[in-house]
């Protein structure tokens, strides 16, 4: 485009003005390279066979339906032994951590299968479903989580060995018959509608659900009175709340598993009648999205905007005017690099960038080096040597882009030089334009520079210090949640998990820039202290979550708390309980600060008794109070069993206590992870 600018005759002329002609015109050769290229990236994807972002999250979807189930029943089968089992343990968390990276899978291709629908509305009913299946995983991973959580964390008593024996047989059963559900659900669906008769099968399977959850939670009930008999009714009450809460909890998100699978094959039933019952799935940013106040007024952007400005236009002003043999004039490399290699990175920039000077010298020998040895001759063996030469490294190099996350923009760069180079100036000739390539490199270099300069004069806010922001967001956030759940005066349960998620990973990412960034003066980022306290805050999520569901009435984002939250909360010793919650987020905070202690020498806080105080015995007490002031609560007195386990207040109560309990383990171990890291 410095073409424009640059005085005399150019190849370029404007259509429909006279003396235009489209061949060997400049513009409509960039135009039709660019067409030709674009063809063939998009023609490479249907070779050997289509590759549809919707067929892969349908084939993921699959492979989900019968993970999830598996999981549910992995868990009980470890749940179920006399003791829990590390290897036991290991295989859960191997198996958590698959069904998580298959949901993430899958979410990104229902994402991009947007762009495939054209219009079709069987594919966008698809989409929806799919859509619909990955929040039934998200909420069941979450209380799987929970319920290994809370119910892995210490040793099984008597009660527990006489109990989960007579369950399991049912437990096993439904796990069956709800992954025979799933499967119905997925395979009628895919074709974006519903058939009579598989409606019909939808509708079998999900009776046959029913009742089996209907004679879990039957059993459950009666094993509980037959192994737990008191006197009195609150006296019974408070046993299962003592020795049998873990019990109580798995049941708990065992049945809510059941029940959003049920959820599920109806909403696909209802689909069938209302094409528009599921909602439609987050689309790609509208065309409104350019003029967002969130994000054109948040001031990391204008920031961003700025250096990003500044550099372009910097690099516009040298090669327009050049600077001696060093750069010629009407010169548009510098800017165009500059505008290529912008990004938001905040602590690797420097790494990055130096990254990128590595892949455009390297990109440009290579492709030098086999031109000079290989494209000397024009016959056959020479063009299929070149040939195969290029397309090697271009494979190497792309594999390298697709599958490294380290070295990722290093093999684009070493890939878009290194083949340009080795197809420049045609054969029949070993001359090398040697000039050009160190124009290219130098041109690199400069634009690199400018960002950098750009970077230092303006700075954009170190990664260590917003990652320490996000860390502490977090957890005053945590201690936000729990105070209005225990609040009497507050009468609905609003979910925070997913912004706790937001804030939590927006601090992890931060967190590795950190350790990339240039610390100079200052002590290294202490990666490994942040890394563990992330993973806690991970768990204090899920269980976070998971309370959140059971305490509100109809288990939805600003219920209603439900009758036994509201009992809970009415008693003196849910306020103490609540207060030492509270008094324990307060204590962790001030450890945060350790993140942006970057001088030798002792963490102040460390000094604080308060920095130093677990709470645990505090708490042991507490939860005694409480079990024995809410087991005397009428709502646990009825004598008629419970539709599901999920609507048992014993199973509820062991859910709030279960989780609150979790979450003060998981704070240990962030205080400790801290207090290990000084």
């Amino acid at each position: 485009w410095m073409s424009f600018l640059q005085p005399g005759e150019d190849n370029f002329q404007c259509p429909f003005t006279e003396g235009f002609e489209a061949v060997g015109n400049t513009g409509v050769n960039s135009l039709v390279t660019l067409g030709v290229g674009g063809m063939f990236c998009v023609m490479v994807t249907f070779f050997p066979y289509p590759r549809w972002a919707q067929y892969k999250a349908r084939d993921t979807a699959k492979e989900l339906v019968h993970q999830l189930p598996l999981l549910w029943s992995t868990l009980q089968e470890q749940f179920s032994e006399p003791e829990p089992s590390n290897f036991g343990k290991d295989q859960i968390h191997r198996r958590l951590e698959r069904l998580a990276r298959l949901a993430t899978t899958m979410e990104g291709h229902i994402a991009h299968s947007w762009y495939e629908c054209f219009g079709r509305e069987s594919w966008h009913h698809t989409r929806r479903i799919l859509n619909a299946l990955e929040k039934l995983i998200h909420q069941s991973y979450d209380r799987i989580y929970s319920t290994f959580s809370i119910a892995f964390t210490e040793e099984w008593g008597q009660l527990h060995n006489e109990l989960m024996p007579r369950l399991q047989p049912h437990l096993e059963a439904t796990c069956r018959e709800v992954e025979v559900l799933l499967t119905v659900c997925i395979h009628t669906a895919f074709d974006g509608k519903l058939s009579e008769v598989e409606a019909i099968a939808i509708e079998k399977a999900c009776a046959v659900v029913r009742q089996q959850e209907a004679e879990l939670t039957a059993a459950f009930d009666q094993a509980r009175r037959e192994l737990v008999q008191e006197r009195s009714q609150h006296r019974r009450a408070e046993r299962c709340l003592a020795e049998l809460m873990p019990e109580h909890v798995f049941g708990l998100n065992f049945s809510s598993f059941a029940r959003l699978s049920l959820g599920f094959a109806e909403d696909l039933l209802q689909q069938r009648s209302n094409p528009h019952h599921l909602p439609r799935v987050s689309e790609r940013p509208a065309f409104s999205s350019l003029w967002d106040k969130s994000v054109l007024l948040d001031p990391m952007h204008r920031n961003w905007a700025l250096r990003a400005a500044l550099a372009i236009f910097s690099g516009f002003a040298i090669g327009f005017h050049g600077y001696g043999d060093l750069f010629s004039s009407y010169n548009a490399g510098i800017a165009c690099t500059a505008s290529v290699l912008l990004s938001k990175f905040v602590g690797s920039a420097m790494v990055k960038n130096l990254g990128r000077i590595q892949g455009v010298v390297l990109g440009t020998v290579v492709g030098q080096l086999v031109h000079a040895t290989l494209g000397a001759s024009c016959d056959t063996l020479g063009l299929a040597a070149v040939a195969l030469c290029l397309f090697l490294y271009g494979v190497l190099t792309l594999f390298t882009y697709y599958n490294s996350t380290q070295y990722s923009y290093i093999g684009c760069l070493l890939a878009a030089n290194g083949c340009g180079t080795m197809l420049l100036g045609g054969c029949g000739s070993r001359s090398l334009d040697k000039e050009g390539s160190y124009d290219t490199i130098s041109g690199t270099v400069v634009a690199i520079a400018l960002i950098v300069v750009y970077d230092v004069l303006l700075p954009p806010g170190r990664a260590s210090n917003i990652a320490h922001g996000g860390m502490r967001d977090s957890v005053r956030l945590l201690g936000s949640a729990l105070e209005q759940h225990f609040d009497k005066s507050v009468e609905h349960v609003r979910f925070h998990k997913g912004e706790l998620h937001d804030k939590i990973a927006s601090a992890e990412g931060m967190g590795k820039e950190a350790f990339q960034e240039p610390r100079y003066w200052r002590t290294a980022w202490k990666d490994t202290v942040f890394s563990a306290a992330v993973a806690t805050m991970y768990r204090v999520r899920y269980s976070l979550a998971a309370m959140e569901y059971a305490m509100a009435k109809g288990f939805v984002d600003g219920g209603a708390k439900n009758d036994v939250l509201c009992a809970i909360a009415e008693t003196p010793a849910c306020q103490r309980l609540a207060g030492l919650v509270q008094q324990k987020v307060q204590a962790i905070a001030p450890l945060v600060d350790i993140f942006v202690h970057e001088v030798e020498g002792r963490f102040p806080g460390f000094s604080s008794r308060e920095a130093k105080h677990e709470y645990k015995v505090e708490m042991d007490a507490a939860s005694r109070a409480l079990m024995a002031e809410i087991a005397k609560h009428p709502v646990l007195a009825r004598e008629a069993g419970p539709a599901s386990l999920e609507e048992d207040p014993v199973c509820q109560v062991s859910m709030v206590f279960g989780s609150v309990l979790s979450m003060m383990a998981s704070l240990r171990e962030f205080q400790h992870a801290i207090l290990r890291g000084d």
